[in-house]
């Protein structure tokens, strides 16, 4: 089962339903409380103050797990997206294709400090209520524990990939590539990618 955690203003809350709903996929919908309050609240259940969060609920040694952006289940994608499958889903839909921000990050210099700026303009997009103090907290508590690279990788695709999807005019097609990401990430899709085990 699907636990949608999100408000009603939100078009991407809209549309994550919207596809569950589409496809019978049962889900519960959490709507956040309005206010501090509320991003408080989806801060303490998803580590992060945006919506929509989604999480995937399956019988295992988890009761549940997936938040962060994603949607982790006990099936082969374990709700992960790569991004060589992600620029296929774009693909088949005549849509840019996210770039790989590696080498962006290892380089350093004004390209970095760029990628930098477009992660923090995607967190004030998309996280009402992120100050600049929050995000600074971020930032400092990802470089102690080591995991600011990951971080602005991650991010840093979002950024890119929040770009490609908002800037889609048709609506049906922007809730079709949406619908497409969400049933990849869940092993429901006609997509999939290999898996090899080496021994």
């Amino acid at each position: 089962m699907f636990i949608v955690v999100g408000a009603d203003w939100c078009p991407g809350c809209k549309a994550v339903r919207a596809a569950l709903t589409k496809r019978n996929l049962e889900h519960l919908y959490v709507q956040m409380p309005p206010g501090e309050e509320g991003w408080d609240m989806v801060e303490k259940l998803t580590g992060r103050r945006a919506v929509p969060a989604v999480m995937f609920k399956f019988d295992g040694p988890k009761a549940t797990t997936g938040f962060q952006g994603e949607v982790k289940g006990a099936s082969p994608n374990q709700g992960k997206v790569c991004l060589g499958s992600l620029n296929l889903i774009l693909k088949l839909h005549d849509l840019d294709q996210v770039p790989d921000v590696r080498p962006i990050i290892n380089r350093g210099g004004a390209a970095r400090q760029t990628l930098e700026s477009n992660v923090k303009e995607l967190m004030e997009k998309t996280s009402p209520g992120f100050t600049e103090k929050k995000y600074t907290e971020v930032i400092q508590n990802k470089v102690k524990k080591g995991e600011l690279e990951g971080f602005l990788y991650a991010m840093g695709s979002n950024y890119y990939l929040y770009k490609i999807i908002t800037g889609i005019s048709n609506n049906d097609k922007r809730n079709q590539v949406c619908e497409d990401l969400l049933l990849y990430a869940s092993s429901q899709s006609v997509i999939s990618a290999p898996y090899y085990k080496l021994e």
